[in-house]
This record gives structure tokens, sequence and C-alpha cells, in this order.
């Protein structure tokens, strides 16, 4: 599966066309969060029909940044996998949306024990059997802590605790994750690999490639 993933597009599609063959030859999008800059579910719209030209293969959460009408245009869609999971072949798609508090007030921003209170829920569903797993892949747009994708201006690492522990504990193929611009990189937790491609409105993006339950290959540009 050959995956195409973005993050903090805010609004900004400006390195769409510079891609698009990449885009149009994906299996999939990802969609890390933070598709509008303060907008809403037409904000939203107004990007994903603009990727769609390329490619409706798409998953998507929404970010700290995003209106809940944001998710609201991605459920109806069928896109959304915020706080919940969709399965695609042997893959397990879990999405968190929105972001831990910010210094600055944002739309969708939620307390660490709501990530906590989640993970927990989807570990017992998984381990009661009733829905089986074989592979796992994580799209967060809040980073897990003290890695190299969490590290903000000064070198603090501002992620989450139970994103992190989650990764530790279920250990995904890889995770997409966004929300730090200045926390581009890739990280390792245990055997996961830790992706944050960079905020899309400058041009960032992310390729990897997973073949049976494996990340076959991944980068990040430019």
């Amino acid at each position: 599966m050959k995956i195409i993933g973005l993050t903090d597009i805010h609004g900004r599609l400006n390195s769409l066309i510079r891609i698009e063959k990449k885009l149009a030859e994906a299996d999939l999008i990802l969609i890390a969060g933070d598709i509008t800059n303060f907008g809403d579910g037409d904000k939203a719209e107004e990007v994903i029909s603009s990727i769609e030209r390329y490619n409706k293969n798409i998953l998507a959460v929404y970010g700290n940044c995003d209106y809940p009408s944001v998710e609201s245009y991605l459920s109806q869609k069928g896109y959304s996998i915020s706080w919940k999971h969709k399965e695609i072949g042997d893959y397990t798609f879990i999405g968190v949306g929105g972001s831990l508090s910010c210094p600055a007030r944002t739309p969708s921003e939620f307390p660490e024990s709501d990530f906590s209170t989640f993970f927990r829920s989807i570990l017992n569903d998984f381990s009661s059997g009733s829905h089986p797993v074989r592979w796992l892949v994580l799209v967060s747009h809040q980073p897990p802590k003290n890695t190299i994708c969490d590290r903000a201006h000064g070198g603090v690492h501002v992620g989450s605790s139970a994103v992190r522990q989650f990764i530790e504990d279920a250990q995904p193929v890889f995770v997409l994750t966004g929300h730090i611009h200045e926390g581009r990189g890739v990280d390792r937790i245990g055997n996961t690999i830790v992706v944050n491609p960079g905020p899309f409105r400058t041009g960032n993006y992310a390729e990897i490639e997973i073949d049976d339950g494996k990340l076959k290959s991944y980068s990040i540009y430019p």
C-alpha cells in the first residue's frame, strides 16, 4: 500500500500541483489534521475537493485549528477516522483528532484524560475479539511525547503521554502525526516509526509504503 501523508494544510493548497502525480498514484491519502486555518465545514470541503481531483481514497482526522463542522463534513464523506477506527484490508487505521491545550486558544482542544480514555476503550475493544485486528496504523494530530516530532521551539516536548503510551502498548506499523510544525522529522518508539512530515501549507509531505504488516519505506519531503 502506497500512502501519501499530509498534515497542517491550513487551507493552503499551493503545493498540490507539484505532487499531483504522486497523489494520483497513491493507494491512500492520510491527512493528520488542521485541514483548515480556523475554518468550518465549507472551508474543509474546499480543501478536500481539491485533493479529490487526484485521489478519493482518503482517511483524515481534524486538527485543533478545525472547527467541529470540519469533522461533520469528513464524517459525511466517509473519510473521518477521528476518535474511531476503520479497516482497509488487513490494516486497521485508528484516528485521533484535535490536540491538547495550546498557549493560544483553538477550537478543538481536549484534556489528556480524553486521549487516555479513548485509547483504553480501543485496546479493550480489540482485546475482546469483537474487532479482529491484524496490523494497526495510527493517525494522530497530536504527536506522542518525547520524540523529535513533538519538539517545539526551545526544545520543549509538548506531545501527549497517552498517545505515546498507546504506541508503546499497541506498536502500530507507523504513526502519522503533525501539529508541531517545527517538529518535522521521523522518530521511533519501540518498533513503531513516527512520522511528522511538517506542514503541507509550506509544501511538506510524506511518502510511506507498507507491505505485509511492515513499513517498507518512508520519506519526508522536500
